[in-house]
């Protein structure tokens, strides 16, 4: 009995001390795995975010397909007409106030849209204030919170939209009329704090670099329906060169 209790004696618990040690180092493996699930996390979300950008694109063939070779147009904001890939959106870029969120027009109306039909095989719905549904094929899934309330995040090259370009002539741009379909930008993926309308801006929303990023990269959907995930970087450089923008924007640039 009296062995038994010897070795009971022997056996003691952790010191204070060394539960110090033990938290210390579980905290710096954990600061040293977190980022490594961010990033994981972040390419997830990427991933998803292309594979709505290529459904959008394939949703504008299927358009095209049924209206004499006619692209889709962008919209602008509060510009309602039947060609608009999405309707509506107001033109206030970063409101301060969450409250101002929920207000009639804050979000951009995708189910109003010439594309709706296509992408979601639901009947297009006419354009009121106060339609709430919201479409996850429509926004990219690091937009967040305000990207919810926005609604429609993706923006649509505005060089393709007869109100804006004077060269583009009638009912609007044919798809056979691009020049070098492989290299013009169709759909990029807009932060959500400047995505008031389903149009992005080369000479605006690109040039401010008002992008949503994935690891510092940014999707981007072309004419000819490949995607491509570009460094944030080389966005804001093209800035620099009139030339160069041209040639990834304009319809009829070479």
């Amino acid at each position: 009995m009296r062995t038994r209790l010897v070795i009971l004696r022997n056996y003691q618990g952790f010191t204070l001390m060394e539960l110090l040690v033990v938290c210390a180092i579980t905290t710096v493996l954990l600061s040293l795995l977190l980022p490594s699930l961010n990033r994981a996390k972040e390419t997830g979300r990427s991933a998803v975010c292309r594979n709505n950008i290529h459904q959008l694109m394939v949703a504008s063939d299927m358009y095209s397909m049924e209206n004499d070779d006619l692209m889709p147009w962008p919209g602008s904001v509060d510009r309602n007409l039947s060609p608009d890939w999405v309707f509506g959106g107001q033109i206030a870029t970063i409101p301060a106030d969450p409250k101002e969120w929920a207000r009639p027009g804050f979000a951009t109306h995708a189910e109003s849209g010439s594309l709706f039909a296509y992408a979601t095989y639901q009947p297009r719905v006419a354009h009121n204030d106060r339609n709430t549904n919201t479409y996850s094929l429509y926004r990219c899934p690091s937009s967040g919170i305000m990207g919810k309330a926005r609604r429609v995040t993706y923006g649509m090259n505005a060089r393709f939209d007869p109100f804006e370009e004077s060269s583009i002539k009638g009912a609007g741009l044919q798809k056979s009329e691009i020049v070098k379909p492989t290299q013009k930008a169709y759909f990029v993926d807009a932060a959500p704090e400047t995505a008031h309308c389903g149009a992005f801006y080369p000479w605006g929303t690109l040039n401010q670099s008002q992008m949503q990023p994935h690891s510092e990269r940014v999707n981007i959907g072309y004419v000819d329906n490949h995607i491509e995930v570009i460094k944030y970087q080389k966005l804001v450089d093209l800035q620099q060169s009139q030339t160069k923008m041209s040639s990834y924007f304009d319809p009829y640039a070479q």
